[in-house]
């Protein structure tokens, strides 16, 4: 029996790109020129070329295809914003969904098979460090996309929280409890995002404000997980502050363990803020003090804005913003 005929095979056949005979095999081929969409059909007829069946079932039962692509599932912000695309999306509209697992190095191949699976628009809530490259890569292929406040990006339509003042209001709530003294916990530079550097700069910026100087704040690097958070600690303990501002909430988490494996406490020694307003922000002991995102509006934007650009492809530039709110709970206390 002769080996099945891939799609990648098909492709060097006619000498196009993968991600060009998909578009075209996947009925989205008007944007390519009437030569190569013969070609493409020639040799899918020569070569008994059968597309995978799943993928083929699944183009006749929906009437487009969305890829997002966040940096990793395990951080609870991102499931939570995929569930909630997920359940905002229309019976006709099928999602696929694609963790980079923090490797932001595989963006731009994770692009490549999102569009050789004939995907009609993307939503990015990654990092891009190529930003020129996938953006020319999206724009060959006619791609529709959205980026989310990860990005500072003036070529694509976009959706920016404030984290700038997020920042700002962590800063102003910890002073006015009588704080002058800070531990900042920041993703290292291999996680850090423009949107993340925004909420560092808005804290320190609202501190100096307020008469803060430079000694009293200490700026720690961590790993972006629960442990990176842990680690932290013993440099806390070390520096003596009375307030701790972690820039997500997964980090809080792990600060609060490390903590706690010190024996001490939260709010007793620290005060301590986190950002994000996951869902496992208000179920820790004690209830973290955090910086709520509107992940409803964000994904409800975010579809709403790539189905506007999908059905019109010259409309002009679509920009949203949406604030944040510090959500005070029991992880902080006046001193």
């Amino acid at each position: 029996m002769n080996k099945k005929v891939t799609i990648k095979e098909l492709a060097e056949k006619t000498g196009l790109s993968t991600t060009t005979v998909s578009q075209i095999l996947n009925g989205k081929g008007s944007r390519f020129s009437e030569k190569n969409i013969k070609k493409v059909l020639a040799f899918r007829d020569q070569l008994h070329y059968v597309p995978n069946s799943a993928a083929r079932n699944l183009s006749n039962k929906t009437d487009k295809t969305i890829g997002v692509l966040v940096p990793t599932i395990s951080n609870p912000f991102f499931s939570e914003f995929l569930q909630l695309i997920e359940n905002y999306s229309d019976s006709k509209t099928h999602v696929i969904m694609i963790g980079l697992d923090g490797d932001r190095s595989q963006l731009y191949s994770a692009i490549e098979g999102l569009i050789a699976q004939g995907v009609d628009g993307l939503i990015v809530a990654v990092a891009v460090e190529e930003s020129s490259k996938v953006n020319d890569l999206l724009r060959e292929n006619w791609i529709p996309y959205i980026v989310l406040d990860q990005n500072s990006t003036k070529d694509s339509d976009f959706i920016a929280t404030d984290d700038f003042h997020g920042g700002q209001l962590v800063a102003q709530y910890l002073c006015k409890l009588g704080h002058r003294r800070f531990s900042v916990v920041v993703p290292d530079k291999e996680s850090m995002t423009y949107n993340i550097n925004l909420r560092l700069n808005g804290f320190v910026e609202k501190c100096r404000d307020l008469g803060i100087v430079t000694d009293d704040i200490q700026i720690l690097e961590a790993k972006f997980s629960k442990h990176g958070g842990q680690k932290t600690v013993p440099d806390i303990v070390s520096f003596k502050p009375t307030a701790i501002f972690t820039l997500s909430d997964e980090l809080a988490i792990g600060v609060l363990g490390g903590i706690y494996d010190q024996d001490l406490e939260v709010p007793g020694n620290y005060s301590l803020v986190g950002y994000d307003d996951t869902d496992y922000a208000e179920f820790m002991n004690p209830k973290l003090t955090t910086v709520r995102q509107p992940i409803s509006l964000l994904a409800k934007y975010a579809l709403e804005m790539l189905e506007n650009r999908i059905s019109d492809s010259k409309l002009k530039q679509q920009v949203r913003a949406v604030d944040v709110e510090l959500v005070i709970r029991n992880s902080t206390k006046e001193i």
